[in-house]
């Protein structure tokens, strides 16, 4: 509640540039479609080299994909949050617009949960994290979001992502905890 509240004043303190906000929404896009990319090279690669994991991961980075657009989709008719730049600047709900949650936060943030999940390593970790949270961050530097808007999507597409690790991944938490740790204190 307190974001949203305060989504008009973080939104006065964001560069508007118009060569920075060209380049954010650029910037947003393209990872969006990167995001999307690395899930259908690793069904695809994981396909080639009979890699039951990796194909896995990205078919379930898919379907997560996919069920975070169908959810954001739903949101934004529901709510019809304005943009940033549409009407007074405020954000107003129930306009007819079709600001919130983000989608492609969403969408970034469901692929990259599915990725974590499956390849719990930091490094994986903070890899697919990152670029999910740039293309957030970035939607807010577009002035195409607010930021409640940008973290509602966030969240949303993460547990998206988790939800469909958890019920679909023959590599499920479970599944791994039969092997355990490997590390030397077990």
């Amino acid at each position: 509640a307190g974001l949203l509240a305060s989504d008009t004043a973080i939104e006065r303190h964001v560069p508007t540039n118009p060569a920075t906000v060209s380049h954010a929404v650029t910037a947003s896009n393209a990872g969006l479609a990167a995001m999307a990319g690395l899930g259908g090279e690793m069904f695809l690669w994981g396909h080639l080299a009979h890699n039951d994991q990796e194909r896995e991961t990205g078919l379930l980075s898919g379907e997560a994909g996919i069920d975070a657009f169908l959810d954001t989709e739903i949101f934004k008719y529901g709510f019809g949050r304005e943009r940033p730049f549409t009407g007074d600047g405020r954000g107003l709900f129930f306009q007819g617009g079709n600001s919130f949650p983000s989608q492609h936060a969403a969408i970034s943030w469901a692929i990259a949960s599915v990725i974590a999940h499956e390849y719990p390593g930091p490094m994986t970790q903070l890899l697919v994290y990152g670029l999910a949270g740039a293309v957030s961050a970035t939607r807010l530097a577009g002035h195409e979001h607010f930021a409640t808007d940008v973290l509602v999507g966030s969240a949303l597409g993460w547990f998206e992502g988790r939800q469909v690790f958890r019920s679909h991944s023959l590599y499920s938490d479970s599944e791994i905890a039969k092997w355990g740790t490997f590390s030397k204190n077990e």
